[in-house]
């Protein structure tokens, strides 16, 4: 086996004649095996990589190297900035968001007024403490740690940046009050240019999945535009995720981009909406997903998981509690990789492995 590659074996159940409205070679079913082929990916040393520089000041720090970027607001504690190859990748992010646009069955369950303590975190945010360590000349870790207005709780935000460019971004959540419902969502979301519409990951699809709704989602590569991810259900609410995501990768036309990388997997999304243009707010609107305006931006979910939708009924009874986020320590990590064309397809560079020797 080649290292870091996963081995599948596809079955696919199909018509051999026409018969009625089924044509011939039509699928009627299908069941995919991971077969138990693996072998590990060698890592390269942090120390081959270029050495960075370090600007920190009163309201910002900035870590620069030969080809990117990035600044972090010491205020928010999130990255305002991350350049590659004097091209800007992001327009905010990542942030905290435990929140997504009720659905159908969400409103059926008052979900949107009972878990509404977690909504937009990012408001209710303080930041306590931003600190900055060179754990050596090609990487430098900045940690910041904030307090939640919901239950006291806490979250914090370990950047591992290396000369490369590549972020890791390591979270974790922990409850102080009791008796918070549990979560719609944990996660990260983020903004980037609309340049950036071009979307390739390798996990299940193509179409969207949920972490109750996935068994008819297939392992595999795919890709196309931001905007073809977006469902356009008759009323407009929570659309386009994508289940156990290994990596995800938004490109401009040049070839430039964001690569995602779960450690190990992800639930995640993109589209030219913000969970506030799908989401109606306390009480159920009348909308059309017609009527929706597409925005001059790419909105990134990076989740650890998103609550099931339900389906059990429409009126109550919601994502079973097996598919639920209750309220309880949470932790996840993911890495964030510019590249351009000329570095490689991001199916290998979601491979690479730096550790220290």
């Amino acid at each position: 086996p080649s290292p870091g590659t996963e081995y599948y074996l596809n079955l696919s159940f199909r018509t051999r004649r026409q018969r009625g409205l089924l044509p011939a070679g039509h699928e009627v079913a299908f069941e995919q095996l991971r077969l138990p082929f693996s072998a590990p990916v060698a890592a390269r040393p942090v120390d081959s990589l270029p050495a960075l520089e370090v600007e920190d000041g009163e309201e910002t720090v900035t870590v620069t190297g030969p080809r990117f970027s990035v600044t972090l607001d010491k205020n928010t504690g999130v990255i305002s900035s991350y350049t590659y190859d004097g091209t800007e990748l992001i327009l905010g992010g990542p942030e905290p968001n435990f929140w997504r646009a009720p659905t159908d069955n969400d409103f059926g369950g008052r979900w949107q007024r009972r878990l509404n303590v977690w909504k937009d975190p990012g408001a209710t945010r303080t930041v306590r403490t931003v600190a900055v360590v060179r754990a050596g000349p090609p990487e430098v870790r900045i940690r910041t740690w904030a307090r939640l207005e919901a239950g006291r709780s806490t979250y914090s935000t370990l950047y591992t940046i290396l000369g490369n460019g590549e972020i890791t971004v390591e979270n974790h959540f922990v409850p102080r009050d009791e008796g918070l419902p549990r979560m719609p969502r944990f996660g990260m979301q983020m903004t980037l240019p609309r340049e950036f519409s071009h979307i390739q990951w390798y996990g299940r699809g193509p179409h969207e999945s949920y972490w109750d709704r996935k068994a008819g989602a297939s392992v595999g590569l795919y890709e196309g535009t931001v905007a073809e991810q977006f469902h356009p259900y008759v009323r407009p609410q929570e659309t386009g995720n994508k289940t156990d995501v290994r990596w995800m990768a938004l490109t401009n036309d040049a070839g430039t981009g964001l690569l995602v990388v779960g450690m190990p997997l992800l639930s995640a999304g993109a589209l030219h909406y913000t969970i506030d243009d799908l989401d109606p707010g306390e009480q159920k609107q009348q909308r059309h997903a017609g009527e929706l305006v597409e925005r001059d931006l790419v909105s990134l979910n990076i989740d650890h998981r998103q609550m099931g939708v339900g389906g059990v009924n429409s009126w109550g009874t919601t994502g079973l509690s097996n598919y639920s986020l209750y309220y309880q320590e949470y932790q996840y990590t993911f890495k964030l990789r510019p590249f351009s064309a000329e570095d490689g397809s991001p199916d290998a560079l979601a491979k690479e492995r730096y550790e220290r020797e």
